[in-house]
């Protein structure tokens, strides 16, 4: 092959990769929904699914939900919700997008991206328009985090185990009114978890519940400099009903 033509095979080879190469990368981006309140677009890449993402999109502690994002070109990605599906994983169960990014200009000019909905029957997660300019996100998505966690009305409301690297698990000790007793935190997909409860029955048995939240670790920021770690259990069929748990 002369210098040439191998010039040109190089060329097309980088143009094949950079044309079809999307706008979002691993990291998180802070923006605004509907012009107003400010939300956390956060990401991970999927294992195992080249250019997808897993997502957390969240307003504040009180909105949260949970997507897998596929490139469907360079300019636009969907977004699917992921729920906890009847046999206790987390899954896609209506694969209809429920949102779709968009890439874009803004007024300066500036390479900005949009999210609105895709008009699907997928109503799942959030609604309405969102606008991300380019500003990092202060909330950066953990992997599990192991120690002594807090909330509100308990100071020692869960102690977490150091996680299994090979069965990709942990003991939760939950002391809470709303859940208690002790759990197996289990890595489902990277850094999302469900917790699963083994209940002794007469017969020596035991039962596995499913688990009807998956868990995600988030660090936050603060003004000062200072950092706060949070395990948040959040339902996915009410993405309003959030549990937080803080580190202490």
């Amino acid at each position: 092959m002369n210098m040439k033509k191998l010039t040109i095979l190089l060329a097309f080879s980088v143009l094949s990769t950079s044309a079809f190469a999307g706008f979002l990368k691993e990291g998180g981006y802070l923006g605004s929904q509907n012009g107003e309140e400010k939300v956390n677009l956060l990401l991970k890449p999927a294992t195992g699914r080249e250019g997808s993402y897993f997502a957390v999109l969240m307003k504040g502690s009180k909105k949260i939900s949970l997507y897998l994002v596929d490139e469907i070109n360079s300019n636009s990605y969907s977004m699917t919700p992921l729920e906890v599906t009847k046999d206790g994983e987390i899954g896609v169960v209506n694969d209809d997008p429920s949102l779709v990014i968009s890439s874009a200009k803004n007024n300066k000019g500036l390479d900005v991206f949009k999210i609105m909905s895709a008009n699907s029957s997928n109503s799942t997660g959030f609604s309405g328009f969102f606008e991300f300019g380019g500003k990092a996100s202060k909330v950066t998505w953990l992997a599990i985090d192991d120690g002594q966690f807090k909330t509100c009305e308990a100071a020692n409301a869960l102690q977490i185990s150091q996680i299994d690297p090979k069965e990709r698990e942990a003991t939760a000790v939950f002391l809470t009114k709303e859940i208690n007793g002790t759990f197996t935190l289990r890595e489902k997909f990277p850094a999302m978890y469900l917790i699963n409860q083994n209940s002794v029955l007469a017969t020596g048995t035991n039962k596995n519940k499913i688990p009807s939240a998956i868990g995600i670790f988030l660090e936050n920021k603060g003004i000062f400099g200072g950092k706060s770690i949070d395990l948040l259990l959040i339902n996915p069929k009410n993405d309003t009903d959030i549990r937080t748990f803080s580190k202490k």
